[in-house]
């Protein structure tokens, strides 16, 4: 498993600045965290239904570079325990 935090710099309220993603060996999310601009936090995962946020349909790059060359997002990979801490958390 790798582990990501996106940034996403927008001004709409009802879509998330920061995610984090736990991503499996085809590149597919399997849990996600969902950080708002409020400071509310949503998540998700493949036994979770969550109307407001869900897994991504198509596999993160394995560069993430693809992502950093649109100037609205910023990603990075980030420790397991540091998104073990956000999950439990949230």
């Amino acid at each position: 498993m790798e582990y990501i935090q996106l940034e996403w710099f927008h001004d709409v309220a009802e879509d998330p600045c920061i995610i984090y993603s736990e991503i499996n060996g085809q590149r597919y999310e399997v849990r996600k965290i969902a950080a708002f601009k409020d400071g509310t936090y949503m998540k998700c995962n493949e036994e979770m239904i969550n109307s407001q946020i869900e897994l991504a349909d198509v596999p993160f790059p394995v560069n993430l570079e693809e992502i950093n060359q649109d100037k609205q997002f910023y990603a990075k990979y980030i420790s397991k325990e540091e998104f073990q801490e956000k999950w439990e958390n949230c």
